[in-house]
């Protein structure tokens, strides 16, 4: 019988439950670090939720398996490395350094930063080449598309193995070339954002039929 894939994830917040649970909903074995021990029980409780709401077995959720020490996981085993933590620059580019020291040359280390380029917080590790955005949108585990991020120094075969992963998933992979602040699809809802705030400021229109313009014309024909 073949081992299941394995991947393991930084930080058991909302994104990082529910990146958990669309690889356990894919039959991947996870390994998790989460500091914060008193939070382990609402973790694997939002992964099982996660988990149902992929239609999926909630028992599943017991292939997580948790750890308070990065040191601990065996990161010889994984496929990828996903980092999750909170949206701090320096508290991401200090994970990534012990990352780039503990985790075995070769397998790549993905950054979930939405607010930061992964050439802010890895350019300066010497295996630069081996990272990468893997940007998820809340709630990670219902919104099918996922950007995939080519930061100034990344290896393109990192960018293909983690587009190659998140298709095997199920996700709808967004390749995004260059390494730019709001990479790719933030970059057009704020540019939309933008223009509706500027016609009700205008008197143009009220945001009731803005909302309307986005909802049933031509919003509606993407949908």
């Amino acid at each position: 019988m073949t081992a299941p894939r394995h991947v393991i994830i930084l930080g058991m917040g909302l994104m990082g439950c529910d990146i958990a649970a669309i690889f356990l909903n894919g039959g991947w074995r996870v390994t998790a670090v989460e500091t914060a021990r008193d939070r382990w029980p609402a973790a694997q409780a939002r992964v099982a939720q996660s988990i149902t709401q992929l239609d999926g077995d909630p028992a599943l959720a017991a292939g997580l398996t948790l750890f308070d020490d990065m040191k601990a996981p065996d990161y010889a085993s994984a496929e990828a490395v996903i980092e999750a933590v909170p949206e701090r620059l320096d508290l991401k580019r200090k994970v990534f350094a012990e990352l780039d020291a503990l985790v075995p040359a070769g397998i790549p280390i993905a950054s979930n930063a939405s607010g930061y380029r992964i050439t802010d917080i890895a350019g300066d590790l010497p295996g630069r080449a081996r990272c990468a955005n893997l940007h998820f949108f809340l709630p990670a585990h219902l919104v099918p598309g996922v950007e995939v991020v080519r930061g100034e120094y990344t290896d393109q075969a990192v960018c293909d193995s983690l587009a190659d992963i998140m298709a095997g998933l199920g996700r709808k992979v967004i390749r995004v070339a260059k390494d730019v602040p709001g990479f790719l699809a933030n970059r057009i809802q704020h540019a939309l954002m933008r223009e509706a705030f500027s016609v009700i400021d205008q008197g143009l229109a009220t945001a009731e039929d803005v909302d309307n313009a986005v909802r049933y014309a031509f919003g509606f024909r993407y949908v």
